[in-house]
């Protein structure tokens, strides 16, 4: 979602007349806002990843878990989070079910938001592995829901339909959410640093030459 957030973010500055140098997305995906939703066990998968849980290690395999009713797989999870020290040991399930909630409301937000074109250019970092193969291994409908989500498949992810002047890839090592976190985020910095520093260099030559 963050990246899309950037991506309009960077549209309404356009629009108040604002140049925009570089906009850098992070395995972000376009989007036609019809995007259908995620099922519950397929959120509380993708949300478990997102706090840095490994699917492979829970003291509780994921097919058990998703054999439980919807709030036993919520508590589950919060116990697994707890276990692997990735919430506050003193969060109580109400206050975990709370942020799970504002994950759903996201989710949904951000299947509901329509790309619109971009004039300029979108630096596009992703990742070398495929997240899905790992969350979604258990779960047959998401094979339905990536049927309906023709950029899932496209290693652009869609953006060079709404960038005027193109889509640069930039492919580092992780996965969605490893890309981020040590030590592959050392890769995705410097990556990052050096196309802010090309920016940088090639304005301060335009000034000097002006």
């Amino acid at each position: 979602m963050g990246g899309v957030i950037a991506f309009e973010m960077a549209r309404q500055f356009q629009a108040q007349g604002e140049e925009i140098a570089m906009l850098a997305l992070m395995d972000a995906n376009a989007s036609d806002g019809n995007l259908p939703e995620f099922k519950w066990g397929v959120l509380l998968s993708i949300f478990a990843v997102d706090l840095g849980l490994n699917l492979q290690n829970l003291s509780t395999s994921v097919e058990e878990i998703l054999a439980l009713p919807p709030m036993a797989q919520l508590r589950q999870v919060w116990k697994e989070a707890k276990l692997a020290g990735l919430v506050p040991s003193d969060m109580t399930l109400v206050e975990f079910r709370r942020v799970f909630d504002i994950f759903k409301i996201n989710a949904k937000t951000l299947g509901s938001y329509k790309t619109e074109e971009f004039r300029g250019r979108i630096t596009l970092f992703s990742p070398e592995q495929d997240i899905e193969e790992r969350i979604f291994s258990h779960d047959e409908d998401h094979l339905d829901w990536k049927a309906k989500n023709p950029n899932s498949t496209d290693p652009l992810k869609g953006w060079d339909k709404v960038a005027t002047e193109g889509v640069e890839l930039v492919v580092v090592p992780g996965d969605h959410f490893t890309m981020m976190r040590e030590p592959h985020v050392e890769v995705l910095a410097q990556e990052l640093r050096t196309r802010i520093q090309e920016i940088v260099g090639t304005k301060a030559v335009a000034s000097t030459t002006a």
